[in-house]
């Protein structure tokens, strides 16, 4: 099985506050702030967890290794290191 967790910054919430992706519900709690947001997913992921789902993450907002380490850490895993850029 498969499901979908999305991690949550602020800017993120208030564009699905005012403008959710088509077919998208999210709860009053889960858009209030980040902090709740994060403490939604934790939560829907341990349903998945117990169920056996494994989630499927799309997150087109990760674009840096904090972002990375954000997402990682909602599976309770350090993020993978950076890596360095090559100087031509």
């Amino acid at each position: 099985a498969r499901g979908r967790a999305a991690a949550a910054a602020h800017r993120a919430l208030l564009q699905q506050k005012f403008r959710p992706w088509n077919g998208v519900a999210l709860s009053d709690e889960y858009l209030s702030g980040p902090e709740a947001a994060e403490k939604v997913t934790r939560q829907l992921l341990d349903v998945y967890a117990k169920h056996d789902v494994r989630p499927l993450v799309e997150a087109p907002g990760v674009r840096t290794a904090k972002d990375l380490a954000v997402v990682s850490g909602l599976f309770g895993e350090p993020a993978p290191p950076a890596k360095k850029r090559r100087r031509p």
